[in-house]
């Protein structure tokens, strides 16, 4: 008998916590565990990039009309490549399984298609995988969606991609991530891979990874609040933090510059680098607003300008150095939290933050 539904709470299902875990395969933060290598970088693989768009090539797009699909490219939350044989692995993260009415399952049919033809959606890739992340106990229900996208695909004369899932669970020994592809395969890049493999140690919230991406606003809709205002207090004491080092280092008089994109990648331990959601461009200004709101104060008032993309400090002397640390270091992180970027942009928006000077 298959499990019933976990809480929404449960960290396998949220989408932030499975971005990180994703990231975890083949990366860790400086500082890890020594010796220590990712589960999916020991087998050569490498994270490329979070939220790219990807490429259709023009017969493809036009069979996206032929299906009564959106023309517009499908944005998977993450690509990992394995840079010696270009196959790439193309994740996208969800709660738990669909089916093939939902409507997500049109975005399961535009991955398929795309990755059909692997140059012309990753550049260069000589092979593309679409895996799906999500919770353990719905694997085998997802499993039977992408065998009934894959047929469906095959009977309009397209050849999709492969595909599979990445089963997450939680145990006493800790995170774990399995990968199972609906057809078998004879690469050995991928089969040394089709494993359950050990992602971080710990039960319960225990096993939860640090958070390389703290937070991400296209994702915000989509977690309970519990989770939610986790991710908003981490990434806004990161902030902080960041800001004091800057600070903290300066040979005053001086005066200090603090971008907003600066801020994101120590924040993400250089990672937003290869994060191309849109969402970002205003993340970066979001950040620049709470360190200048809390800046703004007492003796450092009108010594504080900004513009959308970074502030500068000007600093006289080290009794205001001080002070400006100690503003920082008592900042109310959780009343910044709450005003962090909001849950969602419409596409507008995020289409007309690029043009912004």
């Amino acid at each position: 008998m298959a499990p019933g539904p976990l809480p929404e709470t449960h960290l396998t299902r949220d989408p932030v916590f499975q971005l990180n875990t994703c990231i975890w395969l083949v990366k860790r933060p400086a500082g890890g565990t020594p010796g220590r290598r990712a589960p999916y970088a020991e087998a050569g693989f490498a994270l490329r990039s979070i939220g790219a768009r990807l490429g259709v090539a023009e017969p493809i797009r036009k069979s996206f009309v032929t299906f009564g699909l959106k023309p517009d490219p499908p944005e998977p939350d993450v690509l990992l490549n394995h840079p010696r044989s270009s196959i790439h692995l193309v994740l996208e993260c969800k709660a738990g399984s669909f089916s093939p009415m939902s409507s997500t399952a049109e975005q399961g049919r535009k991955l398929l298609a795309a990755c059909s033809d692997p140059n012309a959606a990753l550049g260069g890739a000589q092979h593309a995988y679409v895996i799906y992340v999500i919770p353990a106990e719905d694997v085998e229900l997802q499993t039977a969606t992408l065998l009934h996208l894959t047929a469906e695909l095959n009977g309009h004369g397209l050849s999709p991609a492969e595909s599979g899932t990445i089963g997450l669970s939680i145990t006493p020994d800790g995170l774990w991530a399995e990968l199972s592809l609906i057809k078998k395969t004879a690469r050995t890049e991928i089969l040394d891979l089709c494993t359950a493999v050990q992602v971080t140690e710990g039960s319960k919230d225990g096993a939860r990874p640090l958070y390389i991406i703290p937070f991400d606003p296209a994702a915000a809709a989509n977690q309970s609040p519990a989770e939610l205002a986790y991710c908003k207090r981490l990434l806004s004491e990161r902030l902080c933090t960041y800001s004091m080092g800057e600070i903290g280092r300066a040979d005053v008089p001086d005066n200090v510059h603090i971008t907003g994109d600066d801020a994101v990648r120590s924040a993400t331990f250089n990672t937003s680098v290869r994060w191309r959601a849109r969402e970002l461009v205003k993340l970066r200004e979001q950040a620049v607003t709470e360190i200048y709101t809390i800046l703004d104060k007492g003796d450092l008032r009108g010594r504080v300008r900004r513009s959308r993309e970074y502030l500068e400090l000007n600093l006289a002397d080290q009794d205001q150095q001080r002070y400006a640390l100690s503003l920082l270091a008592r900042a109310p992180i959780d009343t910044m939290a709450d005003r962090l970027l909001p849950a969602q942009l419409t596409l507008d928006e995020a289409d007309n933050s690029w043009n912004q000077p």
